[in-house]
């Protein structure tokens, strides 16, 4: 069976929601970058989720919006830069829609874990 036409096949909305879980798990795949939520949660136990991202998708393109927390003592910088590069990459390769920004938020410098302890210095 022949495939139709895409323009007669309908229409394919990605959603803010969608485009911010990918910018969310690209981010997590970074060794330095962390939530800035995460850390010690009730009972002491250790809360860890991926880093927060908005994203606002304006016809072919996308802005978006991150929060992160990087160990210290990583260069923050060059983790922005590494983050903004990934994730308009992976957007554009899953969704064919152009990344116009990647606004990134650093509120907390994590302290690395000592080697083998699980534990942060």
């Amino acid at each position: 069976m022949p495939v139709a036409d895409p323009a007669r096949r309908g229409r394919l909305v990605i959603t803010d929601r969608a485009v911010a879980r990918i910018a969310s798990a690209v981010a997590a795949e970074i060794d330095d970058v962390t939530d800035p939520r995460s850390g010690r949660g009730r009972l002491g136990r250790t809360v860890s989720t991926r880093p927060r991202a908005v994203a606002r998708v304006d016809g072919q393109e996308v802005h978006v919006s991150l929060s992160v927390s990087v160990r210290y003592p990583a260069a923050v910088a060059a983790i922005c830069d590494e983050l903004r590069e990934r994730i308009s990459d992976r957007v554009g390769e899953l969704t064919g829609l152009r990344t116009a920004a990647v606004d990134i938020r650093v509120p907390v410098l994590r302290p690395a874990a000592r080697a083998g302890s699980g534990t942060f210095v």
